[in-house]
C-alpha cells in the first residue's frame, strides 16, 4: 500500500493516480490477499496508517492505538497492538523507500502463493512470538 501511496520524487501524483489513469488493470494494483492478519490491515485503515507530527511522519504510538481502541470500542489482543504499531513502522519504512522513482513493488514478483504464505507467515510468527514474551514475562515474575 505504501508503494502506491507514495509520490515518486519528480512525480506530481502518487503511483496509485498514476497507473489507474494510465491502466487500471496494471498488475501494481492488485494487492496480495491476505488470509491470516486481514483484521488487522482493517484496523491500521481506519486507525491510520502512520501519524503527521510536528517533526514529520511517524508510526502510530501506543496511545494513539488505545485512543483509537477506546473510540471504536475495539478489544485488541496485546500482539494485535504490536502488529499494529509494527505494521505502520513497515508502512512508513516502505513510503519513504518508495519515494525512489525506480523502486520496485515490494509485492511483485514470485509467486502469488508465495506472497501469500509469506504474509500469513509474518502475522501468525508475531502472534506467537508476543504469546512467548508474555509467558517468559509471566514466569520472570512468578520467580
Amino acid at each position: 500500500m505504501a508503494w502506491l501511496k507514495s509520490p515518486p520524487k519528480g512525480w506530481e501524483v502518487n503511483r496509485y493516480a498514476h497507473y489507474t489513469k494510465e491502466d487500471p488493470e496494471h498488475p501494481a494494483l492488485e494487492l496480495p490477499y491476505i488470509e491470516y492478519g486481514e483484521h488487522l490491515i482493517g484496523y491500521l485503515h481506519e486507525v491510520g496508517f502512520c501519524r503527521f507530527t510536528g517533526m514529520g511522519v511517524e508510526e502510530l504510538s501506543f496511545l494513539e492505538i488505545k485512543a483509537w481502541c477506546e473510540a471504536t470500542s475495539t478489544v485488541l489482543e496485546p500482539w494485535e497492538s504490536l502488529a499494529l504499531r509494527d505494521l505502520s513502522s513497515a508502512y512508513l519504512y516502505q513510503y519513504r523507500e518508495s519515494e525512489n522513482p525506480a523502486a520496485p513493488a515490494p509485492y511483485i514478483g514470485g509467486s502469488v502463493e508465495v506472497r501469500r504464505q509469506q504474509t500469513d507467515s509474518f502475522f501468525r510468527n508475531l502472534k506467537a512470538n508476543h504469546n512467548g514474551r508474555h509467558r517468559n514475562a509471566k514466569r520472570k515474575g512468578n520467580e
